[in-house]
């Protein structure tokens, strides 16, 4: 088999510093990837491993999804797919929480996580273990409430070892997470974070697709 050659990847552009990036970088290769992941789940794909070293780039700019081995067809009759896709950081909590009839709506969570990558230059969610990136994604994206995710316990079976006192329940300060440490906070607009913050919304019923 013989691919088109793609001189970049995501990863290897955001870790050289050399390599001087502007928003309209992040702004371009934001939609191509929304464009790109729009046309595979029209498809019935699920990708389940988007990750910056995953999107290659040309010397042009144009972006394309890469390494499709854990990629998928999908239909909204299945029950029981396998939760161990998707690298860590880039993994959204229902599948942390073991849920197995999941949807499309888990590579938009990756997508809002290399997004937001884009505009720090590194990793938005770092955790070393499943437990570390569970923590941080309530840390920043706060607790699910009964209200925010009434089906989550049918859904995920491991959110009883997890579920905090009502007391005890983290608010979702997403917004103000996604500000520290960028590259320019200039470039972090409005528009910028309403997307983020619709991609990362913790309910796949209610993230953005």
């Amino acid at each position: 088999m013989v691919f088109e050659y793609l001189e970049y990847d995501l990863t290897g552009i955001l870790e050289t510093r050399e390599i001087r990036m502007s928003q309209d970088h992040i702004k371009s290769w934001s939609h191509q990837l929304l464009k790109g992941v729009h046309y595979m789940h029209t498809n019935k794909v699920i990708h389940r491993d988007l990750k910056a070293s995953n999107l290659l780039i040309s010397k042009s700019g144009r972006l394309k999804i890469a390494d499709w081995g854990l990629a998928r067809s999908w239909n909204d009759q299945m029950k029981r797919l396998t939760n161990r896709v998707i690298t860590l950081w880039y993994r959204p909590p229902e599948l942390l929480l073991g849920c197995t009839a999941y949807s499309p709506k888990i590579d938009m969570w990756s997508v809002g996580c290399i997004i937001a990558e884009m505009f720090r230059r590194s990793g938005f969610l770092r955790g070393q273990t499943e437990a570390e990136q569970l923590k941080l994604i309530f840390e920043k994206c706060g607790h699910p409430t009964p209200g925010d995710w009434p089906a989550i316990h049918d859904m995920c079976p491991e959110w009883k070892k997890h579920e905090p006192l009502i007391v005890e329940r983290n608010p979702r300060r997403i917004r103000d997470s996604l500000r520290e440490n960028v590259t320019n906070s200039l470039w972090m607009t409005d528009h910028a974070l309403d997307l983020m913050d619709n991609l990362m919304i913790l309910n796949p019923g209610k993230r953005s697709s």
